[in-house]
């Protein structure tokens, strides 16, 4: 069986599940199966989450620590996510990371010193 990848080469899929149920037997087994990546979102507990990787692409996204779309990321917490942004790029992974913390222009903020903190 051919993965969603295979058949059109030039496109990744990710795949954000509003319940966690996504993450277990079945579900999890077809995201792998079909190299569709889980959306890893990072929401200080507002909405589930789970750091799932079940393709070579790596999704991640960040609503702020508290879930409000307007409050900006530590230096400390940044440099625990580029750290794992590291590591997965180590063992052969590509990550996206997008930040939708827009209340008060934090996400071009958030995002530019996770790019600095990448290496």
């Amino acid at each position: 069986m051919k993965t969603a990848s295979a058949i059109h080469p030039d496109f990744s899929y990710a795949l954000e599940a509003p319940h966690l149920s996504w993450t277990k037997g079945s579900a999890e087994a077809l995201l792998r199966q079909y190299a569709i990546g889980w959306v890893i979102a990072e929401s200080g507990g507002r909405f589930s989450s789970a750091e799932l990787v079940t393709a070579r692409h790596v999704y991640l996204r960040f609503h702020g620590p508290d879930g409000s779309y307007s409050t900006p990321y530590t230096k400390r917490m940044l440099m625990r996510i580029a750290e794992k942004c590291r590591q997965r790029r180590a063992t052969g992974h590509t990550v996206w990371a997008f930040f939708n913390n827009d209340v008060g222009a934090h996400a071009p903020r958030d995002a530019g010193r996770l790019q600095e903190m990448r290496h």
